[in-house]
Formats: structure tokens, sequence, C-alpha cells
């Protein structure tokens, strides 16, 4: 059954099983108190996610996908998770953003360039990530960096799945990616400045 795969579509399988390996270990840290996931990052991911995902299908991306599908799946599993054990302080700037960025959704979905609309959701999910700084800025220690570490592997191999790379299929995984990354980078520098405090 192997050989009748496509290499595309191994790369796929193995990044999907990557995704969501990554993201149930980010749950289970969740449950073992290590890991407060923000609730208004995770929900407006978890949307964009599942836009995005439906996105990619209809425009061929293939087994490229599959990791973006197992992703929103388990964005909306650790939503649900954060309701009763994620970070419970919301600032105001938090409920700004979540506002804007919910609110913003709405015209993404009206537009009909598919290359505008996949600029608009990547700079949407970037937006998203700001509660997520800012909660983590005085408690770096809450996130569990080899889970974004693996997202960011898992994303990578993605790019060699698609079957059809364009700025549709392949900017919004790229924007999780260098998210990712840049957040990685700023989790490592608090840790080490409180550390050294």
């Amino acid at each position: 059954m192997l050989a009748d795969l496509t290499y595309q579509e191994i790369i796929g399988i193995v990044s999907a099983v990557l995704a969501s390996a990554t993201l149930v270990l980010y749950i289970f840290t969740i449950f073992k108190g290590q890991t407060k996931p923000h609730l208004f990052t995770w929900l407006i991911w978890s949307i964009l996610c599942s836009i995005a995902f439906v996105a990619q299908i209809t425009e061929n991306a293939g087994a490229g996908s599959w990791s973006i599908g197992s992703i929103a799946l388990f964005c909306w599993i650790i939503t649900l998770t954060s309701l009763k054990s994620g970070e419970n302080t919301h600032t105001t700037s938090d409920k700004i953003i979540l506002f804007a960025a919910l609110l913003s959704i709405v015209p993404w979905l009206m537009i009909k360039d598919p290359v505008i609309s996949v600029i608009a959701v990547s700079l949407i999910n970037v937006s998203a990530f700001i509660p997520t700084f800012r909660k983590t800025y005085s408690s770096p220690m809450t996130e569990n960096l080899t889970s974004y570490t693996v997202t960011v592997i898992a994303l990578g191999l993605s790019f060699f799945a698609l079957d059809n790379i364009n700025i549709t299929t392949s900017l919004y995984p790229a924007t999780i990616a260098i998210s990712d990354t840049i957040f990685i980078a700023f989790c490592l520098w608090r840790r080490h400045a409180i550390k050294v405090q």
C-alpha cells in the first residue's frame, strides 16, 4: 500500500502526523498545568485554519493541505480546553484584538480574489498571536516550545507535499511557520531575561 503512494502523499502524511503529535503533546502539557493557552489566540487560529484548509482544498493543494487540516482540528480541541485550563486574564487590548480579528474575517470571506484573501487571513493570523505574546512576556514558562518547533518542521515539510504551489496554497502555512519561529525566539529571550534577573 505504501508503494502506491506518491512522494507528496508520503510527505503529506508525515507532516500531518507530526503536526497532530505535537498538538497532542501541547494538550497533554495543558492538562499537566505546564501550559496555559490564550483562549482568544486559539479561537481565532481555529477559525482561520479551518477556512484556510478549505481554501487549500479548493485550490488543489493535495497532500500539502493535510497538515493544515490536522492543525485546524487540534486548534479547536485546544480552544475548548483553554476555556477551563487556559490563561484567564484578558486585557482590554486582548479583547480589542479578538473583536478586530473576528470582524475582519467577515470582509475576508467576501473577497473573491484568492491572493488578497490569503494575504488578509495571514495578517489576521499574526494579529491573533498578540495576546499570546503579551501573556508570554510576563509568563514565558507557560508555553510548550517543543510543540511550536515541531509545528514549524511539519509546515516546512508540507511545502514539499503541495500539488499546486502558489501564494494561495503556501502563504498561510509560511506565515504560521515564520510567526512560530519568532515566538520561539521571543520566549527563549524572555526565559533568559527572567533567569538572569
